[in-house]
């Protein structure tokens, strides 16, 4: 424990452990260049708790792919990539659990276990005959006693695994023997900490119950917990120091003094702005001839720092970069140290994941989810059915292929090399006729199409250039003030917020009015995106109107606004149905004259009665969940002013508007530092779900959200839970309270004097209560996606792992809509799911329309995507643009060209590449999937070499324009199309031949195709990528 500081509550000192020295010979040390089997550290691995995933997202998890094994051990705060040459390490690499990718080579790493019972040889043994013992002695049917049994002796671990200890071991440990006999103990309220110690004491054993429950076997409470004798036995054998909470005066005694003293700078930023307050500090400090160091965490805010303090006048500083909480003063050696904390407050740091520019689109990432059964659509043969991804040899070329059905059972196989014409077909969300192969219906609904988009095109450019020539308000460029209000951010900017906020700056600055769409999960940081934009526009002297579709998210949002323009001059109001009669009427008359720059408030703010002076920006949360009527209102409050629209789930419509490229939008995919995806379950309801969903996380100090939609039953469910846990306090809630009993019953749950909220849909924007880590939701199957999406979001809001448990009536009787949601509820389980849920919805609801119920049947006919692509080419028409419709030549070749299963086992990821593979547009953006394979799988097998080859060979030919390639041996024949610039250079008929020295016809027929492109030095730069291959 040397140099650690170990926090933790008094509780976990009950707990007995793993032993230490079983601790230590479980701890795997794995450095670079050592002699070690892939299958000795996986079987390690799962020998100590690790669970084999797909891709590792959490603590505790691994996952194997070819020659690399990727390790998240708990307590890093990165998993580690972990590469083999043979049965030699070659490589340790930390990478980002978000997108997967290495951030940077280490020469060793230190792995302890996944969990504290680790299943070698002797302690299966020692378990096995344990439980004999156990079981001989309790009332256990012989079915339960020797189904666990064979369990351990097989080497499976099974469920609560943790509360089988004592079996395993000998004689567990307890935290104390993990601690040095010099060890200090800082008893931080030891009031409080005497009251745990004296009722756990008494009670310790309830933790274990449930499961209990579940084993049906298991030690006593004696044997998996210490008493509270021991514990403070224990305690009394180390340095203790106690910290109690004393009233004034009542102090005794010696008191500990510290020579060093705080600085000022604390006492001044009550009267100024933290700039302010520095500088002032800077000042003194020379003036009393100090020597001022400041400590920054970070190289960028430092250098912003200093930036404003250089434009202030300040020139001449002392600053680092440097861990430092709190400064201070050492009078006899006249120094100060001021720190990042006393200038700004605590700085909390996101996880900063890579801003992916080659990040694939929505329509990929839905394309790789595809399932037997799902509809497609074939850009040349029309609506079909995916069937399943199948391997062919068909001479010497071996390769994946797509397998789709149409009508009549006819069936088509689309080579992987050219998915790029298969898309995932969104339309009006019913079943769709499938098209007959070798029929004209396709070709003369495309045409119709074709035609209809064009009528559309204009439109769009019509009302682009009436939102371009209606003339806003160009703000000011950013000044010291704002740069201020940035740096005093109380986290470190992720790069996908720094992105959005660029964005919205350059928006502002423009004359043409911004209409931006900000999406991102719960928590991913759009407020402080929006609140830059705020404090921009109330500094230029105009109004800020923030809408928010509730009360309690009206009054989440006002407590941050203030909280984060405390120190500015900005007046700030809420208004809500809280706010009425005199005080409403004092708020909208403050508006009208202009003395209120910026208002938070629901529909209330939409109201006739409500003027502004000068409105100059408009911010409204969750959009979607506003009515018709207050959609039309807020479309007139918008007009020529700039807006900004957040979501987690963007609506169907706002989706298709941005996909389109009418509606701006920025994308925040990073999660905070330490946030876990949430686990989600989908069970029939009844009372044991109830009651072990809640047991657990009471059990471990949390709290729960029980969701029950119908104000007239709320009550009579909050009684059939107090008598399902009888010793859990339960509170109710929901939206015809008077607004001091919900805040009052809100405040309780806040405060921890709450175990259970029975509450409606009111929670599901607007409380953020990092303590309640479950959720349950009665009835699931009545809830819209967005819905779905937005109460989960409730929780998960610490680095605790979070439940949510969607209960469905016993009897079933689900709507095909409904079992379709919950089923893309459970499958959005990764953080930043937003975007990919709302295209989910999409495809349950249909793609609505864009232009009236004419163009749904339009998008309808041949599908989202490729109805947008149709719009987008119609549009770069009527632009003057040139023409990218660049067909896809016909190649065939001898060589095996895919992904082999042992590269990547998981499908779903296969499919993903292959279509992102297919679908890349240039040499360079092809290069950088293949350094992602690489870097993530290792080196790239023949195959997928050869696949990596005709792909690229393909991006050269399209540009070209190469109808067609006949590639084989040591010859290749290409076919030019009619309207290619080289048809005419070889007559008769644009046909060009080639003959090659090696066996290597791919790579030969691209370097020659290379060179008559004249892109011999842009192609050979771009295919430069680090592709070993095996």
């Amino acid at each position: 424990a040397s140099g650690r500081v170990v926090v933790a509550e008094a509780g976990a000192l009950f707990e007995r452990t793993m032993p230490v020295e079983a601790f230590r010979g479980s701890v795997m040390e794995i450095e670079t260049g050592a002699l070690l089997a892939r299958e000795e550290l996986t079987g390690r691995l799962a020998q100590s708790g690790y669970r084999a995933v797909d891709f590792v997202q959490g603590p505790g998890e691994i996952s194997t792919r070819g020659a690399i094994v990727d390790i998240y051990p708990p307590g890093a705060k990165d998993p580690v990539r972990v590469e083999f040459i043979g049965d030699e390490i070659g490589s340790l690499r930390h990478f980002g659990a978000e997108d997967q990718r290495s951030r940077g080579k280490v020469q060793g790493v230190s792995v302890p276990p996944a969990s504290e019972v680790v299943m070698t040889g002797p302690g299966i043994e020692r378990a096995a005959e344990y439980l004999r013992r156990r079981a001989g002695d309790s009332e256990v049917t012989a079915r339960d006693k020797f189904s666990l049994i064979d369990e351990i002796e097989a080497g499976r671990r099974v469920p609560n695994m943790e509360w089988l200890l004592p079996a395993f071991y000998e004689k567990p440990g307890t935290v104390f023997d993990y601690l040095s006999n010099d060890f200090l103990i800082v008893n931080d309220f030891p009031e409080e900490t005497g009251d745990v110690l004296r009722l756990r004491g008494e009670a310790s054993g309830d933790e274990a119950a449930p499961a209990r429950r579940h084993l049906k076997i298991a030690p006593g409470e004696e044997e998996l917990f210490l008493s509270g004798e021991e514990v403070s036995r224990r305690l009394s054998e180390y340095q203790n120091i106690s910290l109690p909470v004393l009233e004034a005066g009542e102090a005794k005694g010696e008191t500990i003094r510290f020579d060093g003293q705080l600085p000022e700078i604390e006492t001044r930023k009550e009267h100024e702005s933290p700039l302010d307050a520095l500088i002032e500090e800077i000042d003194e400090a020379k003036h009393e001839g100090y020597e001022l160091h400041v400590v920054f965490k970070t190289e960028t805010e430092l250098e912003k720092l200093l930036a404003l303090l250089r434009e202030r006048g300040v020139k001449k500083l002392r600053a680092h970069t440097g861990d430092l909480s709190h400064g201070f003063i050492l009078p006899e050696a006249g120094v100060e140290v001021v720190t990042e904390w006393d200038i700004l407050g605590e700085k909390k740091e996101r996880r900063a994941a890579k801003r992916g520019k080659d990040a694939p689109s929505a329509f990929i990432t839905s394309f790789s989810e595809l399932k037997p059964g799902d509809y497609i659509v074939h850009v040349d043969f029309g609506i079909g059915i995916f069937r399943s991804l199948k391997r062919l040899k068909i001479g010497n070329a071996e390769g994946d292929f797509i397998q789709c059905e149409y009508a009549g059972g006819d069936k088509i196989y689309v080579p992987i090399d050219k998915l790029r014409l298969v898309q995932r077909y969104i339309g009006d969300g019913k079943p769709h006729k499938v098209d007959r192969l070798g029929h004209q219906s396709w070709s003369l609904r495309v045409k119709k199409v074709r035609t209809a988009v064009e009528s559309v095109a204009r439109e769009l450019l019509e009302l682009y250039a009436r939102r371009k020539a209606r003339k806003g308000y160009a703000f000011s460029p950013n000044d010291d003030m704002f740069r201020e209000f940035e740096l005093a951010f109380e986290y470190e900017e992720t790069p996908d917020q720094e992105a959005a906020i660029e964005d919205v700056v350059r928006d502002m600055e423009a004359t043409m009015p911004m209409d931006r769409l900000i999406c991102g999960d719960v928590g991913f940081g759009k407020t402080e995106v929006a609140l830059r934009a705020a404090f921009k526009a109330v500094e230029d002297g105009k109004q800020v109107a923030f809408l928010v579709p509730t009360t309690l998210l009206a009054q989440q949002h006002y407590n941050t606004a203030r909280r984060r323009m405390a120190g500015h001059p900005v007046s700030m109001e809420q208004l809500s149905r809280w706010r009425v009669g005199k005080e409403a009427a004092r708020i909208r008359h403050g508006l009208e004259e202009g003395k209120i720059d910026m208002v938070i408030g629901t529909h209330a703010l939409l109201g006739e009665k409500v003027k502004f002076k000068d409105l100059g920006l408009v911010i409204v949360d969750e959009e979607h969940r506003f009515g018709v009527a207050q959609k039309e209102k807020l479309r007139k409050l918008k007009e020529g002013v700039d807006t900004i629209a957040m979501s987690a789930t963007p609506i169907p419509r706002t989706l298709q508007l941005s996909l389109a490229k009418i509606r701006d939008i920025s994308l925040i995919n990073t999660p905070p530092e330490g946030r876990q995806a949430i686990e989600t379950y989908i069970y029939k309801s009844s009372p044991e779900i109830i009651v072990e969903a809640v047991t657990r996380e009471l059990s471990r100090g949390g709290a729960v959200f029980f969701i029950h939609n119908r104000i007239e039953s709320i009550y009579r469910t909050a009684d059939k839970i107090r008598k399902l846990m009888p010793e859990a306090s339960i509170e109710v809630t929901h939206g015809k309270m008077s607004e001091r009993e919900l805040e009052r019953s809100i405040s309780r749950f806040m405060e921890g004097d709450v175990d259970i909220l029975v509450t409606t849909a009111i929670v599901e924007s607007g409380l953020d209560i990092p303590r309640a880590n479950t959720i349950i939701i009665d009835n699931a199957h009545t809830f819209g996606l967005a819905d779905l999406y937005q109460l989960r979001g409730r929780v998960g809001r610490s680095d605790k792992k979070a439940y949510a448990y969607m209960l469905i009536p016993a009897t079933g009787g689900l709507s095909e809509d409904a079992r379709r949601r919950l089923q893309a509820i459970s499958e959005l389980k990764e953080l930043g799911s937003g975007y990919k849920l709302a295209l989910s919805d999409l495809e349950i609801r249909g793609a609505g329309h864009l232009f009236g119920t004419e163009q749904s049947g339009h998008i309808a006919d041949v599908g989202l995507e490729l109805y947008l692509d149709m719009l987008e080419g119609a549009v770069r028409r009527l632009e003057g643009q040139e023409d990218t419709d660049e067909r896809e030549p016909e190649i065939s070749f001898s060589s095996p060209a895919f992904i082999p299963d042992t590269y990547i086992e998981n499908e779903a990821e296969r499919l993903l590449f292959y279509k992102r593979l297919s679908s890349a547009a240039s040499l360079e953006e092809a290069g950088g999937i293949v350094n992602e394979l690489v870097d993530r799988f290792g080196d790239v097998p023949a195959p997928a070499a050869g696949l990596i080859g005709v792909i690229e060979l393909r991006i050269i030919m399209r540009k070209l324009g190469v109808e067609k390639a006949d590639i084989t041996g040591k010859r290749a024949v290409i076919q030019f199309a009619p309207r290619s610039r080289f048809y005419a250079s070889y007559p008769p008929q644009g046909k060009l031949e080639l003959h090659f020295e090696t066996e290597n016809p791919i790579e030969e027929t691209r370097a020659a195709l290379d060179a008559l492109g004249g892109e011999e030095k842009a192609a050979h730069g771009a295919g430069k990528r680090s592709v070993k291959r095996r």
